[in-house]
């Protein structure tokens, strides 16, 4: 124990200075990217970036939420407890300004990993810290010296730790012995742990990001109700401690202290590890640097976790006997030997038994850890599986997955029967295998910064980039915000029945805001008896003559031509620099097929417009297709900034057959539009339980040209789908022309 501590000791002088350099080189060389695009980043953990036709496994939210659950459970949580015993509670003010400057370590990491990635001999499409640096350095050495310094982090810090952290809680939890049967004992617990890991591993990583991104949301949820409903912690108290303690933190005398405590906190935050390389390979992406970002953020929220640690402390009940213990000896642990010893378990025992009794706060809390702790360890398995394959191939990979499974029955075998023994070794272990490899992390993102920035410089310069960059804050705004539910509570606010003298001026104010023209309206406004029924309303006879030619090809709707065009190998143009598949629009290759290699047109509603939709041709109604999503909107900053906003929201799509050719009539949800309804169907959209649904009809249901076939209730926008060869569009089009409802689009070829 003893040469461990001195190991430890030595270990975290050089990691501190290396994550010093590493982080102020990183920070200037990539021009301040954790301050410069924290917006980008979250846009692109939210999901609102993402591209579902690239290529990869899991999008770059479920990758974040799989790097960040280990992270911050046991991580962040052992880490912070760590360093409070080491240097005091004033070391959280300098675990949030080193955090700052490491956050570009993940960044490079995940990019030079993205960048690098391969496709297996299965076929999959993976990668790793390992590959990056033998793709970037051309040195197959240093490769396999960067798997050999991960592969015992994995085994020990993210097999073996987790299990004697997650046994600590449920005794703490549950101060019954295990003898009794009510309480499942450590074996017990690592053999379900390990029939979940084998669960997981079979899915792959697509299994452990979906996981992942649920075990995040609801262990977070989990945490912040264990800390509401448990004992409330002395905010004061704790204030003053830390501030009072971070004054101590500028001796001179305190610097080992400091860097010792700096050292083991980011080494089980895994900054560094290679974990989050692994993870970010698999990301579908266009870009690698997406990739990068998407995982910058990681250190910046485990920083806020680390507050949220040293609330709890001030709320466990008689239980900070090593805390307390720093507090009343007026000075930092000297030697590790101080902290590594049985009264070590009985802290984190007590960090989940915060009152006597199994009390709600140490269950939520619990919850919160099982949550995070499972998939956590999933993540670690398949970063050491693709490290391995990168250093020696599959046979490696297999091994080191079979020693993995040992490690995590092992750990509970252990802490059966030596729990304090066990506990502060397996964490002193876990500590110096982390830095081991936190050290070659350092040392890979400084030799593969350069190619990561020109990556960084790439994506930076794409229109994509361009345009999020310059709408943050929307739409980050419409990220966050449960689209759905807005849309819903609007669209019941439109349907209220308000007396005469409030709805008349209500609909007067709305429609003299949007401009529309009272006198196309078949009734008076004052005969609407809600907004909604104004927004949907009929139009007088005779205004929107139907062309009678038969080859035409008439807009279904008043509308903006925004895009039209030709369908190129299956993609279709958003706006410039930004395209989308047909087959993610039409959610199959199958239903996509017909229309490969034809035309697509694509018709914006504004509020100003009649919100009833009519066939284009006289045609058949084949079927339809519900597709539930996102209710984003479809301005020209949403165009713009949402990479595959079409395919992203909510569809009901028609398919229409016509003697001439087929055509997909693609009604598209967006912010705001309470529901989609077709006069054929009594499909309604945007319920509170929704799924997927694929109608065929036998007979197909045969409709007139111009024939009414929906409604928005609220604006959206239509898409029309033409078969190939079918149809030319009319010589007066153009982008951006308003059309309105009858007026030739397109003509058929065939006469």
């Amino acid at each position: 124990m003893e040469v461990l501590n001195t190991l430890a000791i030595n270990l975290s002088l050089v990691l501190s200075v290396l994550l010093a350099v590493a982080g102020i080189v990183l920070t200037i060389f990539l021009k301040l990217p954790q301050l410069r695009y924290p917006f980008l980043s979250l846009k692109l953990i939210l999901g609102t970036l993402d591209w579902s036709g690239s290529k990869g496994k899991i999008t770059p939210g479920r990758s974040f939420a799989a790097s960040s659950l280990s992270a911050l459970i046991p991580g962040a949580f052992m880490g912070t407890l760590l360093a409070v015993l080491i240097a005091g509670p004033g070391i959280l003010f300098w675990i949030w300004i080193v955090s700052f400057f490491l956050s570009p370590i993940h960044f490079v990491l995940s990019t030079a990993a993205h960048r690098s990635r391969k496709r297996t001999s299965s076929g999959a499409i993976a990668g790793s810290g390992a590959e990056a640096v033998a793709s970037i350095t051309r040195s197959r050495w240093l490769a396999i010296l960067s798997a050999v310094f991960f592969i015992p982090a994995a085994l020990i810090g993210g097999g073996a730790l987790p299990v004697a952290f997650l046994s600590g809680g449920i005794s703490g939890t549950f101060p019954s012995p295990a003898s009794s049967g009510l309480v499942p004992g450590p074996t017990a617990i690592s053999i379900a742990m390990a029939i979940l890991l084998v669960v997981m591993a079979a899915g792959g990583i697509k299994r452990i990001g979906l996981y992942s991104k649920f075990a995040f949301y609801a262990g977070i949820t989990l945490l912040i109700l264990s800390l509401i409903l448990g004992p409330m912690p002395d905010v004061s108290g704790i204030l003053d401690d830390i501030a009072a303690s971070f004054g101590d933190t500028w001796a001179l005398s305190s610097v080992p202290s400091i860097l010792l405590a700096l050292a083991i906190y980011f080494a089980f935050t895994e900054v560094g590890s290679g974990k989050a390389a692994s993870l970010s390979a698999a990301i579908r992406t266009d870009y690698p640097a997406k990739a990068g970002l998407s995982m910058q953020l990681t250190l910046l929220l485990e920083s806020a976790v680390a507050g949220l640690v040293l609330l709890l402390l001030g709320s466990i009940s008689g239980a900070g006997q090593l805390y307390e213990w720093y507090l009343t000896s007026g000075g930092p642990a000297r030697e590790l030997g101080q902290i590594f010893h049985p009264s070590l378990y009985d802290l984190f025992r007590a960090f989940f038994f915060r009152a006597p009794g199994a009390n709600l706060a140490g269950l939520l809390m619990l919850g919160a850890c099982i949550a995070f702790v499972v998939p956590g360890m999933a993540s670690w398995w398949y970063a050491l599986y693709n490290n391995s394959y990168s250093a020696g191939g599959r046979k490696l990979s297999i091994v080191a997955s079979i020693v993995f499974f040992f490690a995590v029955l092992g750990a509970g075998l252990a802490i059966q029967f030596y729990p304090g023994d066990f506990f502060p070794l397996i964490v002193l272990l876990s500590s110096i295998t982390l830095m081991v490899s936190a050290l070659s992390g350092a040392l890979a993102s400084l030799l593969m910064v350069r190619s990561s920035r020109n990556e960084l410089n790439f994506f930076l310069e794409s229109r994509e980039a361009k345009a999020a960059i310059a709408g943050d804050f929307f739409l980050i705004l419409i990220s966050v915000l449960p689209q759905n539910l807005i849309s819903k509570v609007f669209g019941w606010f439109s349907l209220i029945p308000f007396p005469g003298p409030i709805r008349r001026p209500l609909i007067r104010a709305f429609a003299a805001a949007y401009k529309i023209n009272l006198e196309e309206a078949e009734k008076p406004l004052e005969e609407y008896p809600s907004l909604n029924a104004f927004f949907i309303r009929h139009l007088k006879e005779g205004v929107r003559p139907i062309d009678a030619d038969p080859r035409s090809i008439v807009s279904p709707v008043d509308a903006r031509a925004s895009r039209f065009g030709n369908i190129t190998e299956g993609l279709l143009i958003q706006t410039k620099g930004i395209v989308y598949t047909l087959k993610d629009l039409l959610g199959s290759a199958e239903r996509a097929e017909p229309y490969l290699e034809g035309k697509y047109m694509v018709l914006y509603l504004s509020p100003q417009d009649y919100h009833r939709m009519h066939t284009p041709v006289e045609c058949k109604v084949n079927g339809f297709n519900y597709a539930p999503g996102k209710l984003f909107p479809v301005n020209d900053i949403a165009v713009e900034g949402l990479h595959g906003l079409f395919p992203k929201n909510e569809r009901l799509t028609s398919f229409l057959v016509s003697p001439r050719g087929r055509i997909a009539m693609i009604k598209v949800g967006a912010t705001n539009v309470g529901k989609i309804r077709v006069t054929y169907d009594s499909i309604r959209t945007n319920r509170f339980f929704r799924k997927k649904r694929d109608v065929n009809y036998d007979p197909p249901r045969e409709m007139a040209k111009g024939a009414e076939i929906g409604r928005f209730e609220m604006g959206s926008t239509v898409i029309l789908l033409f078969e190939r060869d079918t149809v030319e569009f009319a010589e007066r089009m153009y982008e951006g022309i308003k059309v309105r409802l009858g007026e030739p689009i397109a003509y058929f070829l065939r006469k």
